[in-house]
Formats: structure tokens, C-alpha cells, sequence
């Protein structure tokens, strides 16, 4: 009896004993893979010479691929990084507008991973970015006006006018920029640009019609030479205006007629140009026939506003005149718009 209550005493310690080893390795940390640097090679691809603001700036970077997944990404950038396989490396690219005037840095990083290793690449690059308004040169300066130039609206088509006296022949023909540090919105183009030579003077005259609502400044210039002294002049104005949101919703509907049987189905398109519903702004389509049913729709981006398919199936002969409208409502500030069709159902 004393010896088997030995035995069983020294089970228990053997068994304590693998345990304690058992939770001595449970609450051992895994050893991290070690990370191993790797170069990169950063590169900078836009037109030649320094960038100017508003150019089209590329950045690429080329690591050689290692493992079987990675991670990589630019800082100082808002649009996303490319990355692709090419030649055994990963070679990432991103793609952005510059839109400062100076010198700025750019960062990249990425990580590798595979059968229990890791690798690491970083590299930063400062790219320096030029002023794009002209050279000083001699100039003039270019009388500039609008018509019309008071209460102006969002859709209303303005005149530009431009008077420039006569320095000699034109080099490079007058035009209009916008710019993004005092207009609202600096990709929209004057169009019908045209200039004519009267007396000592040359005048341009384009159209503008703004999409959305704000501050606008656009800068005119044209250049010249002397036929004697070879000189070049160039023509210089400016002009500053304000425009208001369109109280009226621009809303179109098509087709504007149609004739079909009963029965038969047909789709109506509905489009407007609007800012996208937020938390202070929502806005609200309704129709005058209750048989009109939503297809589908969605925000257009290049429209800057709303486009909507809709289905109508009449049953009876008959003229339907239908009718959409819309209706937002942006902080209490209350704007209307609405199209008509006619169906003709035989």
C-alpha cells in the first residue's frame, strides 16, 4: 500500500511537470519574422522641366517582387496607387494634379510577405512645383468686360470681352484660364473664341456658361511683336464675378413626343444638374401619371447632377401628357424645375 501511494505521487510530479512546460511554451511569444530592406527606385514622370501647377504629375516606384502578397502605398496624395507585376517587380503608380505652388515630399512604402518572411522598401522623392502664370514681359493692359454683368445664374450663357491695344502682330491668340486659387472652378472652357483687329485695337470675345455657383476670375492673354524693334508685348486683363445658384432646376425629359400602341412599353430619360443630396441638401422627383415606374438611376459624375430611366406602360388609346418635377430643398433655400412629354397611344 505505502508503495503505491509512491508511484502515484510521483505520476502527479511528472505530470505537473509537463504541464508547467506546456504553459511555460503557451505563453512564450512567436518569434516575428525578421524584416529585410529592400531598395526602391522612385521616379518622377511628367512633361520635361519642373511641373507647373495644375499639371498632370506621375510618380512610379519599381521593388523587386518578393514572397506571394504585399501592401503598398503613396502619402501626400488623395488618389490611390496603381501596382502591377511587370518583369518580376512590383511596379506601383499613382497619378495626381498638382495643385501647390513649391516644393513638397512624397513618400512610398511597401511591404512583402511570404513562407514566414517579410520585406520592406521605402523612398521619398520632393517635387517642386513652378508658378504657371506668364513671364514678366512688357504689357498691356487688356480692357475687360462681361455682359451681363449683374445677377448672374448658374446655366445663364455670358459674353466675355476683351479690348487690347495694338502692339504689333499676334504671336500666340488670345484666350481665357481660370485658376484654381480664386475661381470655384477652374476646368470649365470659354468657347467661340474669336479676335478681330479694329483700328489700334484687337478685339476677343468668347461665351461662358458657368455649372456651378461661386466666385469667378478669368485672366486673359495674347502676345505680340513690334514688325520694327521685334519687341514682344503681351495683353493682360482679368475680370471678377459672382454667380448665383439657378432658382430654376434644368430638367430634361425624352423623348419630347412618341406615338406607340397600347400596351406596348416605353422609357422615358430624366436628367438635371444638381449637387449630390447631403445632410443639408436632399431633393425629392414626382410625376404627374402614377403609371410612371422608376427603371433605374444614379448620380452622373460628367453631368454633375442626376439622370433616371423611367418605364411607362399606358393600356388605353389615348394622349398622355406627362409631366416630371423636381424639387430640392438646401438649407431652406427652396429650387424648382419641370419637363413635359406627349404619348400618343393608338
Amino acid at each position: 500500500m505505502a508503495e503505491s501511494c509512491k508511484n502515484l505521487s510521483r505520476i502527479r510530479a511528472v505530470w505537473m511537470g509537463l504541464l508547467m512546460v506546456a504553459l511555460l511554451f503557451a505563453y512564450v511569444p512567436a518569434q516575428a519574422a525578421e524584416k529585410i530592406e529592400v531598395p526602391v527606385k522612385l521616379t518622377v514622370l511628367s512633361e520635361e522641366g519642373e511641373p507647373k501647377l495644375d499639371d498632370e504629375i506621375t510618380i512610379e516606384a519599381v521593388t523587386e517582387k518578393k514572397g506571394d502578397y504585399y501592401e503598398a502605398f503613396f502619402t501626400n496624395v488623395k488618389e490611390s496607387a496603381e501596382t502591377k507585376i511587370v518583369d518580376g517587380h512590383y511596379v506601383s503608380r499613382v497619378t495626381f494634379q498638382a495643385e501647390y505652388i513649391g516644393e513638397k515630399t512624397f513618400d512610398y512604402s511597401i511591404s512583402m510577405h511570404g513562407e514566414g518572411q517579410a520585406w520592406v522598401g521605402h523612398a521619398s522623392v520632393t517635387i517642386r512645383v513652378k508658378d504657371n502664370m506668364p513671364g514678366v514681359i512688357p504689357s498691356v493692359d487688356s480692357g475687360f468686360v462681361i455682359s451681363p454683368s449683374k445677377n448672374l445664374i448658374v446655366g445663364q450663357k455670358i459674353k466675355f470681352t476683351v479690348t487690347t491695344p495694338y502692339k504689333g502682330e499676334i504671336t500666340k491668340e488670345g484666350n481665357f484660364h481660370f485658376y484654381s486659387m480664386n475661381s470655384v472652378d477652374d476646368t470649365q472652357k470659354v468657347e467661340q473664341v474669336r479676335t478681330v483687329r479694329r483700328g489700334n485695337f484687337y478685339v476677343t470675345t468668347g461665351y461662358f456658361t458657368p455649372k456651378i455657383p461661386g466666385t469667378y476670375m478669368p485672366f486673359f492673354f495674347n502676345k505680340m511683336q513690334d514688325e520694327k524693334t521685334k519687341e514682344v508685348w503681351e495683353g493682360i486683363g482679368f475680370y471678377k464675378f459672382e454667380v448665383k445658384e439657378n432658382p430654376t432646376i434644368a430638367v430634361s425629359l425624352s423623348p419630347n413626343t412618341a406615338y406607340m400602341k397600347a400596351g406596348e412599353e416605353i422609357y422615358l430619360t430624366v436628367t438635371y444638374p444638381l449637387n449630390k443630396d447631403s445632410g443639408s441638401s436632399e431633393h425629392y422627383m414626382s410625376w404627374n401619371n402614377p403609371s410612371v415606374v422608376q427603371f433605374i438611376g444614379t448620380y452622373d459624375d460628367d453631368l454633375r447632377g442626376y439622370k433616371y430611366i423611367y418605364r411607362f406602360k399606358p393600356a388605353k388609346k389615348g394622349t398622355y401628357t406627362l409631366e416630371v418635377s423636381v424639387k430640392q430643398d438646401s438649407s431652406g433655400q427652396i429650387r424648382v424645375g419641370k419637363a413635359k412629354t406627349k404619348i400618343y397611344v393608338r
